[in-house]
């Protein structure tokens, strides 16, 4: 990370923790407990759970917090087609684009 790069992380039990703490002292990463205030002014969304919390997220409210429409999904948790019909980066982590093949 360059020197004004900063991370924030989402974990819905981070209050336990301080909340909106910085993590061990690192001001480049930041413990959020709000899912969606985490996204504010942040370049992209990365999944790296299954929790089913984010399995129905209100897209509309993450597009307008993100600075990029951009998901990377670790968990493929969502529709590629879906989010590319409405104009999302959407980057499925070990998923494959399939390809109808016509078997005459």
């Amino acid at each position: 990370m360059n020197e004004q790069q900063k991370t924030r992380l989402f974990n819905k039990l981070a209050h336990y923790f301080g909340g909106t703490e910085h993590l061990a002292g690192n001001d480049k990463l930041q413990l959020c407990s709000d899912k969606y205030a985490v996204l504010n002014d942040c370049h992209a969304l990365v999944i790296c759970t299954e929790w089913q919390q984010f399995r129905a997220p209100d897209f509309d409210q993450i597009a307008l917090r993100l600075n990029n429409k951009v998901i990377i999904d670790g968990s493929n948790l969502y529709s590629p087609e879906r989010l590319e019909k409405d104009d999302w980066a959407y980057h499925a982590i070990g998923r494959g684009r399939s390809e109808v093949i016509n078997q005459e």
